[in-house]
């Protein structure tokens, strides 16, 4: 999967929704709720240069759903669910585009602290437990800031 892919499936985890929409899971939603600039990030056990990381944007909506924009062209969207009751916090994504990666679910924990957002996530793999980036286990680590309005 190309680099751009997997940042996406990594975004995607961002953002919540939850059938059933109890008050907790709207509360968490509400915060990842905005847009979200990609400030760092160690994938596939490299840490990724800083001129591609300026290109990463994602938008997530009050429903759950997200796309991912590089360069303000949009790349990959997908809808996602929020377990913000679990330690550490939990987020399952599906991609619903591009068409070659729609169905694809990307397994994570995350953390909020602030406006820094903060997830460990895998494709097709085993969730993460801890937040650290393991080459041997696909887990990436990737931290976000929310980018002001």
């Amino acid at each position: 999967m190309r680099r751009t892919g997997l940042v996406v499936l990594a975004v995607g985890l961002l953002l919540g929704a939850e059938g059933g929409e109890k008050g907790d899971v709207k509360a968490e939603r509400k915060k990842l709720q905005g847009t979200w600039q990609l400030v760092a990030e160690v994938m596939d056990g490299k840490e990724q240069p800083s001129e591609y990381l300026k290109q990463i944007r994602f938008i997530l909506d009050a429903e759950g759903n997200w796309r991912v924009e590089k360069g303000g062209e949009l790349l990959f969207q997908g809808t996602s669910t929020i377990d913000p009751e679990k330690r550490p916090k939990q987020m399952d994504s599906t991609l619903t585009m591009p068409a070659e990666h729609k169905g694809k679910v990307v397994r994570a924990i995350y953390k909020i602290e602030g406006d820094s957002y903060t997830s460990c996530w895998a494709v097709e793999r085993p969730r993460p437990a801890a937040f650290k980036a393991d080459l041997a286990a696909g887990h990436n680590l990737s931290t976000y800031k929310r980018v002001q309005q």
